[in-house]
């Protein structure tokens, strides 16, 4: 039998299930039950995902993401959209020890007790790794464009470690923020030199390239992670005893209590002049509120 490629067919698409992930984990965890007032859990969490899917936008069970090489899948395999390496997490509540009861106070008056009784505070607080992130060329160096070159990254004159070394929050003048180092970035603020090359020269020292024609980038998919996530919720809760059957509660809480930003990595692609910046979060801004509840 002789097989030879059909002459009518400019392009032709394969559809199969046959994706993959794998989740690996360890975890500990310590935790305190309730006891003189106090309850306190913390985890700390070290994990992997690995897929040959995108987990990213317009990413379903019901979207085609082709192969960018059909015969090399394993091109297709990095970390998930959603790994995260580390993460650390704890909360805890606790009873103020004064008021009716206890050894501060333990026996106040009416008018002190509705300032000192039913004192609570809580707490939540987060710390994990940043989202991964690719360093993408888009070109149709190897497949035809569009879906099928989304994937493709850039090629790469530095190391994996070195380019992470490079990592982080970078703010400039004029409050631009960068999530790569800006002297990776060529002068006309893309990745990328200003004329094509036959072979990969930087416009920048340690900077990037397309790949050439035929070439596939020597970069990982999702293979570096953006700035950390910090997060810190606090709140306090007085009750308030009006009759036995009435209950006044008070409550603040303060979201993000630091009003720390975690800057969320923004344009991946070399050959945008927005290449490396940040201009969004992934936090929120602090927000304070205050209730008031009657219980009955």
């Amino acid at each position: 039998m002789t097989l030879f490629a059909n002459p009518f067919i400019m392009g032709g698409d394969l559809l199969k299930n046959s994706s993959f992930s794998t989740y690996n984990a360890g975890v500990v965890e310590v935790r305190r039950r309730l006891n003189r007032g106090l309850y306190f859990q913390a985890n700390y969490v070290y994990s992997k995902v690995l897929t040959d899917y995108s987990t990213g936008t317009n990413a379903d069970q019901v979207r085609f993401q082709p192969y960018l090489d059909n015969a090399r899948p394993g091109l297709e395999k990095g970390r998930a959209a959603f790994d995260i390496t580390h993460a650390f997490k704890a909360n805890f509540t606790y009873d103020a020890p004064i008021g009716t009861g206890h050894k501060l106070f333990s026996t106040p008056s009416k008018t002190l007790g509705l300032l000192v009784n039913g004192w609570q505070t809580a707490s939540v607080f987060t710390w994990q790794s940043g989202s991964p992130f690719s360093i993408l060329s888009q070109w149709p160096s190897f497949n035809r464009g569009g879906s099928r070159s989304a994937r493709d990254t850039a090629i790469a004159t530095l190391s994996h470690g070195q380019i992470s070394n490079d990592l982080g929050v970078f703010v400039q003048p004029g409050g631009i923020v960068y999530g790569i180092n800006p002297k990776l970035i060529s002068p006309d603020g893309t990745g990328i030199p200003s004329q094509a090359q036959l072979s990969c020269t930087p416009a920048v020292t340690g900077g990037f390239c397309n790949p050439q024609p035929g070439q596939v980038g020597n970069l990982q998919l999702d293979a570096f992670n953006g700035p950390a996530y910090f997060d810190w919720d606090l709140s306090a809760r007085k009750d308030f005893a009006v009759t036995e059957k009435l209950k006044l509660t008070f409550r603040t809480e303060a979201f993000n209590v630091l009003n720390h930003p975690v800057f969320f990595m923004g344009d991946q692609n070399i050959n945008s002049q927005q290449f490396g910046q940040s201009t969004s979060t992934v936090s929120q801004a602090r927000i304070l509120q205050m209730s008031l509840q009657l219980k009955f």
